[in-house]
C-alpha cells in the first residue's frame, strides 16, 4: 500500500471527515432555514397581494359608483337646461306671435 492510501484512512482522515459532516450538517440546517423564511416570506407577500387586489376592487367599485352618480347629475342638469332653453323659447315664440 502507498503510503498517501494509509494517510486516507488514518485519524486525521477521520477528524477531517467528522469535520466535513459537521460543515455539511451545519450548511443544511442553514439552508432549511432560509427555505423555511422563504415560504413565510412568499405567504406574507400573497397575503399583501391578495389585499392590494381586494382593495383595488373596492377602489374601482367605488370610482363606478361615483362615476355613474356624475353622470346621472350631468345628464339631469343637461336636461334641465334644455328645459329651460325650450320654455324660454316657447315663451318668446309666443311673445312674438301675440305682438305680430
Amino acid at each position: 500500500m502507498s503510503e498517501k492510501a494509509c494517510h486516507s484512512y488514518g485519524p486525521k482522515s477521520t477528524k477531517r471527515k467528522i469535520r466535513i459532516e459537521a460543515q455539511l450538517e451545519q450548511v443544511t440546517q442553514e439552508r432549511d432555514q432560509v427555505v423555511k423564511e422563504v415560504k413565510e416570506l412568499k405567504g406574507q407577500l400573497d397575503l399583501q397581494c391578495a389585499q392590494q387586489e381586494e382593495e383595488l376592487a373596492r377602489i374601482r367599485a367605488d370610482m363606478e359608483v361615483q362615476n355613474a352618480e356624475i353622470q346621472a347629475k350631468i345628464q339631469a342638469e343637461m336636461q334641465a337646461k334644455i328645459l329651460t332653453w325650450i320654455q324660454q323659447n316657447v315663451r318668446n315664440y309666443f311673445i312674438l306671435l301675440s305682438n305680430g
